[in-house]
């Protein structure tokens, strides 16, 4: 793993051995709950990119930087810290991890049309569902948590459960009420950050075109396109 991503085999590991982390996150201060889901993040992606490797692309990856580097530095919170980078999934999908982890794959970048104001809007719904805590929530919800708060030593007991973790987030995506949350932050943010607050919808547009033509998983666990265009219509 390189750049951003380098240090995550320490982090993750510090991670297991403070098995307080969900006390401090759920009953600590806001530096301590960032902290804490900062960890529990790292160990996350860390078993993610075991899985799913990084897209080695450099323009890939310079572009996802950029836009998501420039949508970091309007997020209010000055704590939170995110990391983003393109992966090799076989289908259009973009993944949000506690701790601002943030993964987003070629294909999708591809209905972008490597667009920088719709990507923006990509990413700054992704970064809404950090900064709203539906990526947290999301995990903490889960069956598989139990094990990482018991601190097992084994390593392939701990990375199956950190694997079930990202599968939850993955798989079964969020509420209706999260996803539109997040496209409304996300073009707001955009909008900070001096990309066009319409970039999110345009995407949507797009993906409406091929939304009868291809399978793209990315939109299962999503309200349908219609309602999502609706809402933000309603929300500006």
């Amino acid at each position: 793993m390189d750049g951003l991503f380098e240090g995550l085999g320490k982090k993750a590991a510090s991670a297991m051995v403070k098995a307080k982390w969900t006390f401090k996150a759920l009953t600590g201060t806001e530096e301590e709950s960032i902290e804490a889901e900062n960890e529990l993040g790292a160990h996350m992606a860390k078993a993610f990119l075991e899985e799913v490797p990084l897209d080695t692309d450099k323009e890939s990856l310079e572009l996802v930087r950029e836009v998501g580097g420039s949508l970091a530095d309007c997020v209010s919170n000055r704590r939170r810290v995110f990391h983003f980078a393109c992966v090799t999934l076989p289908e259009p999908n973009a993944v949000a991890l506690p701790g601002g982890y943030i993964f987003v794959s070629r294909q999708l970048l591809g209905l972008c049309e490597w667009d920088r104001d719709r990507l923006a809007g990509l990413l700054g719904h992704e970064i809404g569902h950090v900064v709203k805590n539906h990526a947290f929530e999301k995990v903490v919800a889960s069956k598989a948590l139990q094990v990482l708060m018991q601190g097992a030593a084994a390593g392939g007991v701990l990375r199956r459960a950190a694997l079930g973790l990202v599968g939850n987030v993955v798989k079964n995506g969020y509420s209706h009420d999260n996803e539109h949350e997040a496209d409304v932050f996300g073009v707001r943010l955009a909008n900070a950050a001096g990309f066009h607050p319409a970039g999110l919808v345009r995407l949507f547009r797009n993906l409406q075109e091929l939304e009868d033509e291809a399978d793209i998983p990315y939109l299962s666990s999503h309200p349908s396109l219609s309602a999502r265009i609706a809402h933000l219509k309603q929300a500006f």
